[in-house]
């Protein structure tokens, strides 16, 4: 006997609701927060590594084996700030375009010769310092809290970091990125809009359905500006010290954090 139109409708509503979800990457999800983003974009320096411990620790290995007398500690803040101030002067067209490599391997040339007075490094000990950058580890809440995320999002590293730099530390680290896209493909660097709209045309989608995790409310801004959600993630020890400043309000963001794992939390996952 043939089923009735009404129950073949019945079981197909009725597959229809016990079949598994997709992966994201182009499937809405009504039943969690944002149920438009598919894709979260990361910024990795300070949000996702921990780039101070893992540079100070470095330097004070790489010296050592340099026979070089360094204050490690300082010389990684000096570097990290150097290469920051450096990028935003690109990103506000007061300098002219650098490569990311470059930008960290000048930068740091330049701090370790104006401190030292024993004469200049070599550029193989240039090279053995700027390979750090490619070896940093991540903050602990990361590798679970991003576990997680890719449980149903789509992640992708964007960052003023170089793409070579970005595949190493993916391999270093395992974290499960599906994208690295590097401000280098817009010849500047974040804050400027340009990286932000660079990454929408490749990852072709809506800006709305992307966001924007960072630990820098500047980034987070610009994000924001192009049409990116954003998502706050704090990390009051990025600097290597406690920093009990607010850096952003409640409600400036979309969601703000503790961790990548209070970040899952939020997002219903």
């Amino acid at each position: 006997m043939a089923p009735s139109p009404q129950g073949v409708s019945g079981s197909r509503s009725a597959a229809k609701r016990s079949a598994p979800r997709r992966r994201a990457g182009g499937n809405r999800d009504p039943a969690r927060p944002f149920p438009d983003v598919t894709w979260l974009t990361f910024d990795i320096i300070g949000t996702v590594f921990d780039a101070q411990q893992s540079l100070s620790m470095g330097i004070r290995r790489v010296a050592k084996q340099h026979a070089l007398t360094v204050d490690a500690e300082k010389l990684a803040g000096d570097w990290i700030d150097q290469y920051a101030f450096r990028a935003m002067q690109v990103a506000a067209n007061l300098q002219l375009w650098m490569p990311p490599d470059r930008l960290l391997r000048n930068a740091f040339a330049d701090l370790f010769n104006a401190d030292q007075t024993g004469g200049r490094l070599s550029a193989g000990q240039v090279a053995a310092f700027v390979a750090l950058w490619r070896t940093l580890e991540p903050w602990p809440d990361v590798a679970a809290g991003m576990r997680r995320l890719h449980a149903r999002l789509k992640l992708a590293v964007l960052s003023n970091m170089s793409v070579a730099t970005q595949t190493a530390l993916k391999k270093h680290s395992r974290l499960p990125f599906d994208r690295l896209l590097s401000a280098e493909a817009a010849k500047t660097y974040k804050p400027n809009r340009a990286v932000y709209e660079s990454a929408v045309r490749r990852l072709r989608i809506k800006p709305e359905c992307i966001m924007m995790v960072a630990a820098h409310p500047p980034d987070l801004d610009a994000a924001q500006a192009c049409g990116f959600r954003t998502a706050y993630v704090k990390r009051p020890w990025e600097s290597g010290r406690r920093d009990t400043a607010d850096h952003a309000s409640t409600t400036q963001f979309d969601i703000t954090a503790s961790s990548m794992e209070d970040l899952a939390t939020r997002l219903g996952l």
